[in-house]
């Protein structure tokens, strides 16, 4: 662990801060669908976030250790086969809302932890933008989504799930005009 004495008054400083994971996987997903280069310094190590790296990448995203270049989510390509989330339920829920309105449809899987996840959560605040997603039994996945004409609306999250607000928020910046995301109180 590394520590830091801190003067007292004024300081510049910029001390190391580890990456975090949540941040990470969704750095990395809004730059894929930015049309450039972008450059994320400090992403999170980990399995998780290189699930998410992958997945970009089969959508034509390149994506190194800090940077991401990408034709914008609406050059995507449809990827060869289904998407492989390994074990990271965020790289699932995240791409399923940034992948609502390609004209393509994307199935995404992972491992057999994360086929035993409830992913039915994302079928009500997405449609509600006009998405069509489908999931696998008992809600679990595999989740197919795409081909989507997403229209804004007043969207909203009844469970404490800031995956699925995600999902809905990267699926809104797609959409035709504005979306309202509700959610009860205490959610983050």
């Amino acid at each position: 662990m590394r520590s830091f004495q801190l003067p007292t008054g004024p300081f510049c400083a910029a001390p190391p801060v580890p990456g975090d994971k949540s941040l990470s996987h969704r750095a990395l997903v809004l730059a894929a669908m930015a049309r450039g280069e972008s450059r994320i310094l400090n992403l999170a190590p980990g399995e998780d976030v290189a699930a998410t790296s992958r997945a970009l990448r089969s959508l034509g995203v390149e994506v190194g250790a800090d940077e991401v270049s990408s034709p914008g989510v609406g050059g995507w390509v449809a990827p060869s086969g289904p998407i492989d989330c390994a074990n990271s339920a965020t790289t699932l829920r995240l791409l399923a809302g940034a992948l609502a309105a390609r004209p393509f449809r994307t199935t995404l899987v992972g491992d057999a932890s994360l086929m035993a996840r409830p992913m039915a959560r994302l079928i009500g605040p997405l449609g509600a933008l006009g998405a069509a997603v489908e999931v696998g039994a008992r809600g679990r996945p595999p989740v197919t989504v795409g081909m989507g004409r997403l229209r804004g609306a007043e969207v909203e999250v009844p469970l404490p799930s800031a995956q699925v607000r995600s999902a809905v928020a990267l699926a809104a910046l797609q959409a035709d005009g504005p979306t309202r995301l509700t959610s009860p109180p205490g959610f983050r």
